[in-house]
C-alpha cells in the first residue's frame, strides 16, 4: 500500500470550527451546567451602616413649629439613599392621638438639605402632605400591609395610636428627601459630607389627631439619620476622581424634586400661581383641604371631601391642561393617574375610585379617604421620565379651580427635574 494513501474508516476525525467552543459555554451557562466559580464584578471595598445624631436627643413640639437639626459626617464614602432612613421615638404627653388619614409622616412640615458651601442641595414642604399622596399614586396596595407601612404607623393595620409611653417609628429618607431616592450612589465628597439636613415639625393640633381629652404636646426622643455607606476599591475610587476631575464637567446626578405653593380662600373661584422658574417641570397636582385646623381634625385627615373641587384647568402660558375644564369627578381620577405615570400600568397603585371618593369626614381613620387630588402631566415622552416642560417668567404655572365657597387651604405642588454637578475634590454645584 503506497504510503500517500490513508485508510478510509466510517467515522471522520471531529474537527473543532472556530468559535464553537464560545457558543457550547454560552449554552451550558444559559442551561445551568456551567460550574465555574463566580467572578467578582464588585466595585465595593467595604459597606456598613453609618448612624448620625442630630443636635438634640429630644424635641418638644406644642403650638408651634419646632426644627430639628444634623449634619452629616465626611469621609470618601457612597450613600446608598433607597436604603437610608430617619429612626426616633415618638410620645404624646397625655390621653392618646392617632395620623387619621395619614401616618407619621403627618409630623413633617418642611425638610431641607443644604450643602457644606451652603448651596440648597433639596427641599420639600409640606413633607406630609407630599408624601401621603406620592405613596399613595406610585405604591401598590400590597405596600400597606409591607415591613415599611407598619413602620411608618400607616392605617389601619398598623396605627395603634402614639400614648404617653414611646413609640418607634422608622422613616424611609427617600419619602422626605426625593435626592435619597437617587437609584445610584450619592458621593460624600461634594454632596453629603457636611452637609446640614433640617427637618421642621408640625405643631401638635396639625400633626395629630387627638381622643378625647386632647394633647398639649408630643416630643420626640433618640432621633438618628442612618445612611448606608460603601467604600469603593482604589481603582474604581480613583476612575470617579478622574470623571469628577475639575476641567470636567463631574458626575452628573439628576433627580425629581418637588416646589410647594398654598392659597387661603373661601371664594368659590380659586387661582393659584407657582411662582417658580424651573427648566424641565415634570407633573403637577393639588388639594384642597378644610382650614382652619381644629384639635379634632387635623390637616391630614381634612382632604378633599365629595363635592368640594367641581371643575378645574392648569395653565402654563398659552398651554391648557386639559384643554377643556374638567368637570367629571372619574376624568379627574384618570388624569391624577396618568400624571402619576400609573394609567398605563396593569398593577394598579394604593388608591382606586372608591378611595378617591372616599370622603375623610365620614372615614378619618381610613388610608382609603382623602385621595381627591387633581392633576395634570408635562411630560413630553411617555417612555421617558423628567422629560418635562420650562416654566419661567413668560409661562408660570397657574392652577384655576371651582370648589365650595367655604374656607380652604389649597396646596399646589410641581415636580421639576434637579441637577446637581459634584467635583469630589471641590464643592458642589448645583443648578
Amino acid at each position: 500500500m503506497s504510503k500517500n494513501v490513508q485508510p478510509q474508516t466510517g467515522t471522520q476525525p471531529f474537527r473543532e470550527k472556530k468559535g464553537r467552543k464560545d457558543q457550547v459555554d454560552q449554552i451550558l451557562a444559559a442551561n445551568f451546567l456551567d460550574y465555574a466559580p463566580i467572578s467578582n464584578i464588585s466595585v465595593v471595598d467595604k459597606r456598613s451602616q453609618i448612624r448620625h445624631e442630630f443636635r438634640q436627643q429630644s424635641y418638644e413640639v406644642a403650638n408651634s413649629p419646632v426644627t430639628m437639626e444634623l449634619r452629616l459626617g465626611g469621609g470618601d464614602s457612597f450613600i446608598y439613599g433607597p436604603n437610608s432612613y430617619l429612626s426616633f421615638k415618638l410620645k404624646v404627653d397625655q390621653n392618646t392621638a392617632g395620623f387619621g388619614a395619614g401616618s407619621v409622616f403627618n409630623i413633617f412640615k418642611e425638610a431641607e438639605m443644604k450643602s457644606q458651601n451652603g448651596n440648597e442641595v433639596d427641599r420639600v414642604e409640606e413633607v406630609g402632605l407630599y408624601s401621603l399622596q406620592h405613596i399613595k399614586y406610585t405604591h401598590e396596595s400590597s405596600f400597606v400591609t409591607s415591613g415599611q407601612a407598619g413602620l411608618v404607623g400607616f392605617e389601619p393595620l398598623f396605627d395603634t395610636g402614639v400614648t404617653t409611653n414611646d413609640r418607634h417609628f422608622v422613616v424611609p429618607l427617600r419619602y422626605i428627601l426625593p435626592i435619597f431616592g437617587y437609584p445610584g450612589l450619592l458621593p460624600s465628597s461634594g454632596l453629603t459630607a457636611g452637609s446640614v439636613i433640617r427637618l421642621t415639625l408640625q405643631d401638635v393640633t396639625t400633626a395629630l389627631v387627638a381622643d378625647v381629652g386632647g394633647v398639649a404636646n408630643y416630643t420626640i426622643t433618640d432621633p438618628r439619620i442612618v445612611t448606608d455607606e460603601l467604600i469603593l476599591t482604589d481603582a474604581f475610587a480613583k476612575r470617579l476622581q478622574l470623571m469628577s476631575a475639575r476641567s470636567g464637567p463631574g458626575l452628573s446626578i439628576t433627580w425629581e424634586s418637588w416646589y410647594h405653593q398654598q392659597e387661603r380662600s373661601n371664594a368659590g373661584t380659586v387661582e393659584v400661581m407657582m411662582a417658580n422658574s424651573v427648566s424641565r417641570a415634570c407633573r403637577s397636582w393639588g388639594m384642597v383641604r378644610s382650614a382652619p385646623v381644629t384639635a379634632v381634625t387635623d390637616s391630614i385627615s381634612a382632604l378633599s371631601a365629595l363635592g368640594t373641587i367641581t371643575q378645574y384647568q392648569f395653565k402654563l402660558g398659552n398651554l391648557r391642561f386639559p384643554d377643556q375644564r374638567s368637570v367629571d369627578e372619574g376624568e379627574h381620577f384618570a388624569n391624577a393617574l396618568v400624571a402619576f405615570q400609573q394609567y398605563d400600568k396593569t398593577s394598579g397603585c394604593a388608591t382606586n375610585l372608591l378611595s378617591y371618593l372616599t370622603n375623610c369626614t365620614n372615614d378619618a381613620t381610613s388610608l382609603n379617604a382623602g385621595n381627591k387630588v387633581i392633576a395634570t402631566s408635562f411630560e413630553r415622552n411617555h417612555i421617558l421620565s423628567l422629560s418635562g416642560v420650562s416654566v419661567n417668567g413668560n409661562r408660570l404655572l397657574r392652577l384655576n379651580l371651582n370648589k365650595a365657597a367655604a374656607d380652604h387651604f389649597v396646596d399646589l405642588f410641581m415636580s421639576y427635574t434637579k441637577h446637581a454637578s459634584i467635583h469630589l475634590d471641590t464643592n458642589l454645584i448645583s443648578t
